[in-house]
């Protein structure tokens, strides 16, 4: 009844705890209620239409989650943990999973499904959501080996030494066999996670499922044009005026008005300005560990400020040269001045009073 029943996440009530995904984002594991419970909590694992569903736990080594479920009580069925030299957030490029084989087909026990062509090919999807973001997986390998196998049981930063061991099929310390193999899925494959079980009854015996990693950028942003007009001051681009879509406490915004050879953070007291009239464009991006990086961008616009400049009225004597015409200009701003012009239209010369003739 044990482990016909714990080992099953939907018969207990693990899948409380699972995050949701809404609205093209995730809830993040930090605070989380599992987290609260256990702070060896890491990250949840789903392979889609599969018994497998379960949070990964971590913890100083390789045995403790092998004995202990995920409230740290002794358990036989364990828990699905992560290898201790791992990564935390699941960063590194290849990732070692592991879980208890189960008659029942619970816990890893379904890996043994995969050893099937057809099943390999009908149940390839699932995801990983994790305190360092969200990762789509897609299945590419499928071995027999045992647990002194070096080329398997090493994490950390070593996928494409783990694509090239998988290609060969040749074991190093321990007996490496390559049940299937995507080459074309492998080799796009630079971040890696490797499902571990043992292989029916054997002591040492293990079977491994192998997925490439894709990291699911989820955030979304939008931004409006900002318009103002020219005062002499510097008009700065307003924070609200980005609409980022899910964040978290460490999201960061930030903006380039040099086409992105540098970038900003963004807060509330520092935005993009621009004080003369004219147009800047502006680069944004935003960036979250749980949610992956979304980019946009925005114009802020300085409308040049209207500014009159009317004719005053000039007289001169019958046959006298033209005098110095003058204009008043108002509408300018601080010390600015505006250049101008004024031409006489017409070269009439009699006595008298001629209307609209000086233009500016």
């Amino acid at each position: 009844m044990y482990t016909q029943n714990q080992a099953f996440s939907s018969a207990w009530d693990l899948l409380q705890y699972k995050p949701e995904i809404i609205d093209d984002g995730s809830v993040p594991l930090d605070g989380s209620a599992l987290a609260r419970i256990n702070q060896d909590y890491r990250a949840w694992l789903t392979m889609y239409e599969t018994n497998i569903d379960y949070p990964v736990m971590q913890a100083e080594n390789d045995t403790y989650y092998a004995n202990y479920d995920i409230y740290k009580k002794h358990s036989l069925t364990g828990a699905i943990y992560l290898a201790a030299a791992n990564s935390g957030d699941f960063s590194d490029s290849y990732n070692l999973v592991y879980g208890h084989h189960m008659d029942n087909h619970a816990m890893f026990g379904g890996l043994d499904y995969y050893q099937e062509q057809s099943y390999f090919d009908s149940h390839r999807e699932g995801v990983i959501v994790s305190s360092g973001g969200v990762y789509d997986l897609y299945t590419f390998a499928v071995a027999k080996t045992d647990a002194y196998d070096d080329g398997i049981y090493i994490a950390g930063n070593r996928a494409e030494e783990v694509r090239s061991y998988l290609a060969t099929g040749q074991g190093g310390s321990g007996d490496l066999e390559v049940l299937i193999y995507d080459a074309e899925t492998a080799a796009a494959a630079d971040q890696i996670v490797a499902m571990s079980t043992c292989k029916d009854a054997q002591s040492y015996g293990r079977l491994v499922v192998f997925a490439k990693m894709t990291r699911r950028d989820m955030i979304s942003i939008e931004a409006k044009d900002m318009e103002a007009e020219y005062d002499g001051t510097s008009h700065v681009m307003d924070l609200s005026n980005v609409m980022p879509g899910i964040t978290t406490d460490k999201t960061v915004i930030e903006y380039s008005t040099d086409n992105g050879s540098t970038w900003t953070v963004w807060t509330e007291n520092n935005g993009p300005a621009r004080t003369d009239a004219g147009k800047t464009a502006v680069m944004i991006r935003v960036t979250d560990p749980v949610y992956g990086t979304a980019s946009t961008t925005a114009a802020l616009t300085v409308k040049p400020r209207p500014v009159t400049v009317t004719v005053n009225n000039s007289t001169k004597g019958y046959g006298d040269p033209d005098p110095k015409f003058s204009a008043t200009v108002s509408g300018t701003v601080g010390d600015d001045t505006v250049s101008y012009t004024i031409a006489r239209r017409g070269s009439d010369e009699a006595a008298g009073t001629y209307k609209g003739v000086l233009v500016p």
